[in-house]
């Protein structure tokens, strides 16, 4: 079993533990986009079934962009 103790960003060592704040304004900037898109839809005077449909298209693209962020932040980290 291998534990490791810090991460290379381009060479450089990082504690893992200093890369959370950054984490969590990323997470918190993509989740607040999205939420914002969302209540900016719920106003729009489209029907339900409309409505629904465009906040679910808003809530898989701000999954999928964290996702796609998470996945560069880690190849960034691993080099």
């Amino acid at each position: 079993m291998q534990i490791v103790v810090c991460a290379s960003l381009s060479g450089r060592p990082v504690s893992p533990i200093l890369l959370l704040p950054a984490g969590g304004a990323i997470g918190g900037a993509i989740g607040g986009v999205g939420l914002f898109t969302n209540l900016s839809l719920a106003r729009k005077p489209f029907g339900t079934p409309v409505k629904v449909l465009a906040m679910l298209g808003v809530v898989l693209a701000t999954y999928l962009a964290y996702f796609l962020v998470a996945v560069l932040v880690l190849n960034l980290v691993k080099g």
